[in-house]
C-alpha cells in the first residue's frame, strides 16, 4: 500500500540512503515483504533489514537491492527459517563472516542449514561467529589447542585456505577435518571438535559437517536460482483471492492520495485554508489582550444557553407530539377499555343477583325454581341428558327436542332430565356478556391506539422516566375501573339486600298457602316436583351429606310418576355463588 511504501522509504533515508538509492532499493525491499507476509516499513521490516545487510557486506549498485531481496527470500522459502530468524542470525554472525570475506549466500545457505536442524535466530548467528572464531584461532595460533589437535589430524593452515591466504568455503572445510576423524573414536572425535570450533562453535559445525551436501544444494540455488524469485512469488500471490483484494485495496488509497494532491492544488481550497488559519490567528491576538476574558466569559455563557435552549426546545417538541398524537389515542383507549369493563361488570353482577335469588327460592321453598328463571331469562328450563333442552308437557311428561318424530320432541325417561343448572348458567350468561364487553372495548382500543402505541412508546417511557412512570400509566389505568368495580358492588349488594326482603315476604306468604293442602293429590304437578326437591334438600341436611345426591321416586297407582336426582347440584350451586 501506499502508507507501506512511505514508511519503507522513510526507514531507507534514515540509513543514510539519498533519494536516489532509495528509488533504487524501495522496489526490492516491497517484493521481499509481499513475497515473505513480512512489514515493508517500521522497525525490523525488510527495508529496515535489506538496508542493514545490504551495509554489512558492502552490496551497492543499482540492482543490488533486488538481487539480496531475491537472495533472502530465497534461502527463507527454501529452508526451515522465517525471514526473522535470517536477519537476526546475520545480525548475530555477520561480523566475523564478512571479516573472513565470506559472501552473503554462504553465510544465508550455512543459516538455512542450521534452520533445518533445528537451530534458529540469535543461536545460529552465535555459533557461526564462535565457529568461524575458534577455527581462526586455531589456524594462527600453534600453542592454541586446536591447533595442536589439527596438527594430530595432519592438517594445517595450508589445507584450508586459498591462493590469496583467504579461508576456503566453510563447508569445504569442515568436509575436511570429517574425512580426518573418520578412524578415532566418536569420544575423541567429541574432543577434536570441541577444540577446534569450541562448545558453541561445535554446534554449527557438527550440524553443517553432517549436511553438507543440503548446505551446498541450498546454496546453488541462493546463488544461481534466486533472479527474480521474489516478484515471482509475488506475481503467484496476486492471483489469488488474497491478492486480487490487495490490488483492489491499493487501488482505492492510491485514489484517495491522488485525490488529496489534486486537492491540494486548488487554489480555491488553499484560499480558504489560508483565510481559516488566518481568522484563526488574529482570534488568538484578540484572546491574549486584556479583552480575552471577557470574551470568553461571554462565548462560555451563550455555549451553556444554546445548550439549555436545545434540550428545553426537545423536551417541547416531545410534549407536543404526546399531547396532540399519542394522548389523544391514549385517552381514547382508557375510556374504551372503562366502558367496556363497566358493562362487563354490571352484567356479570346482574346476573350474580339472579343466581343468589334462585338459591334464596329453592331453601324458602318458593315454586319459582331455576327452571323458571331460565325461562325468564331466554333458556332452557330442563335438559335430557345433560345437553339437550326438554320441557314438561301438560300431562306431566317430559319432552325432549330430540329432533324425532313430526314436531322434532319426544317423550323422554324423567329420571334422565335435570333442571337447569343455575351455577353454570349464570356463569355462562356472566362469560357471554363480559367476553362480548371486553372484546369490545379491547377492540375499540386496538382500533384507535394501535398505530400511536407503535409509534410513540418510545417517547412516552423516555418522557415519564421507566418504572414512574408505568406505574403513572397504570394507576391511569385499571384505578377508574377498581372504583367503577366497588362502586357496582355496592349497588349490587344494595339491590340484592332489597330482593331479599321481597323474597322473605314472598316465602311467608307461599308457606301459609301450603299449609292449607293436607294431601299429595290436591298438589299440581309443579307442585309436587317442588315438595319432591324440597324432601331431597331436607334429607341431605339431615345426613350431614353435603357432597352425595339423594334420589327421591313418588309412585302414583303402583306406577313411578316422578324421580329427582337431588343435592349434589344444589351444592354445586351453593359453592359458585357463595353461599354457605
Amino acid at each position: 500500500m501506499s502508507r507501506d511504501i512511505a514508511s519503507g522509504m522513510k526507514y531507507l533515508a534514515m540509513a543514510g540512503n539519498d533519494a536516489n538509492q532509495i528509488q533504487q532499493m524501495i522496489s526490492g525491499a516491497a517484493m521481499m515483504a509481499n513475497a515473505t507476509g513480512m512489514e515493508l516499513g517500521g522497525k525490523g521490516g525488510t527495508a529496515d533489514l535489506l538496508t542493514n545487510i545490504m551495509r554489512t557486506f558492502k552490496l551497492e549498485g543499482q540492482n543490488a537491492a533486488n538481487v539480496v531481496g531475491d537472495q533472502l527470500t530465497k534461502a527463507a522459502m527454501s529452508s526451515n527459517v522465517s525471514m526473522a530468524d535470517l536477519a537476526e542470525s546475520i545480525k548475530y554472525s555477520a561480523a566475523s563472516m564478512v571479516t573472513l570475506r565470506q559472501q552473503l549466500p554462504q553465510v544465508a545457505a550455512m543459516i538455512g542449514t542450521l534452520g533445518n536442524a533445528g537451530i534458529q535466530g540469535s543461536m545460529a548467528g552465535t555459533s557461526i561467529r564462535n565457529m568461524a572464531d575458534y577455527l581462526t584461532q586455531s589456524l594462527t595460533n600453534p600453542n592454541f589447542k586446536g591447533a595442536k589437535a589439527l596438527a594430530r589430524l595432519g592438517l594445517s593452515k595450508q589445507d584450508f585456505v586459498d591462493a590469496n591466504g583467504d579461508l576456503q568455503d566453510f563447508a569445504v572445510i569442515l568436509e575436511k577435518i570429517g574425512e580426518a576423524t573418520q578412524g578415532l573414536s566418536t569420544v575423541d572425535q567429541n574432543a577434536v571438535f570441541k577444540s577446534i570450533f569450541g562448545v558453541r562453535g561445535m554446534r554449527a559445525a557438527v550440524a553443517i559437517m553432517r549436511d553438507t551436501e543440503g548446505y551446498f544444494d541450498l546454496l546453488n540455488k541462493i546463488q544461481n536460482n534466486s533472479a527474480g524469485f521474489a516478484e515471482e512469488v509475488v506475481g503467484k500471490r496476486m492471483e489469488t483471492l488474497a491478492g486480487k483484494i490487495d490490488i483492489i485495496q491499493s487501488a482505492a488509497e492510491n485514489l484517495m492520495t491522488t485525490f488529496s494532491e489534486a486537492l491540494g492544488k486548488n487554489p480555491i481550497i488553499m484560499g480558504f485554508l489560508d483565510m481559516l488559519g488566518w481568522a484563526i490567528s488574529q482570534l488568538r491576538d484578540l484572546m491574549a489582550t486584556p479583552f480575552g476574558p471577557w470574551i470568553a466569559g461571554f462565548a462560555a455563557i451563550a455555549a451553556v444557553g444554546l445548550k439549555i435552549g436545545s434540550i428545553w426546545m426537545g423536551l417541547r417538541a416531545r410534549w407536543l407530539l404526546l399531547n396532540g398524537d399519542s394522548q389523544v389515542s391514549f385517552k381514547t383507549m382508557i375510556r374504551l377499555m372503562m366502558g367496556g369493563w363497566s358493562q362487563a361488570t354490571m352484567s356479570a353482577q346482574g346476573y350474580l343477583n339472579m343466581e343468589r335469588a334462585i338459591i334464596a327460592q329453592r331453601k324458602a321453598g318458593i315454586g319459582a325454581s331455576a327452571a323458571t328463571v331460565a325461562g325468564m331469562a331466554g333458556l332452557p328450563g330442563y335438559f335430557y341428558n345433560g345437553n339437550i333442552p326438554a320441557k314438561m308437557g301438560a300431562n306431566g311428561r317430559y319432552y325432549a327436542q330430540t329432533g324425532r318424530g313430526a314436531s322434532g320432541w319426544t317423550p323422554v325417561p324423567a329420571a334422565m332430565v335435570t333442571t337447569t343448572n343455575a351455577g353454570q348458567m349464570t356463569r355462562g350468561l356472566m362469560g357471554t356478556a363480559a367476553g362480548a364487553a371486553a372484546g369490545a372495548a379491547s377492540r375499540g382500543a386496538l382500533a384507535s391506539v394501535g398505530r400511536g402505541i407503535l409509534g410513540f412508546g418510545s417517547r412516552l417511557l423516555g418522557l415519564f422516566g421507566g418504572p414512574l412512570g408505568l406505574a403513572i400509566t397504570g394507576i391511569s389505568i385499571f384505578g377508574p375501573m377498581i372504583y367503577s368495580a366497588l362502586k357496582n358492588n355496592q349497588s349490587s349488594q344494595d339491590e340484592n339486600t332489597r330482593a331479599t326482603n321481597d323474597l322473605a315476604s314472598a316465602i311467608k306468604a307461599s308457606r301459609e298457602g301450603y299449609k292449607q293442602k293436607d294431601n299429595l293429590q290436591a298438589l299440581t304437578i309443579q307442585e309436587i316436583r317442588w315438595l319432591v326437591q324440597m324432601l331431597g334438600l331436607y334429607t341431605d341436611k339431615l345426613n350431614n351429606i353435603s357432597n352425595q345426591g339423594t334420589h327421591l321416586t313418588i309412585n302414583m297407582d303402583g306406577k313411578k310418576f316422578l324421580e329427582e336426582y337431588l343435592g349434589e347440584r344444589d351444592s354445586e350451586i351453593n359453592v359458585a355463588a357463595g353461599v354457605n
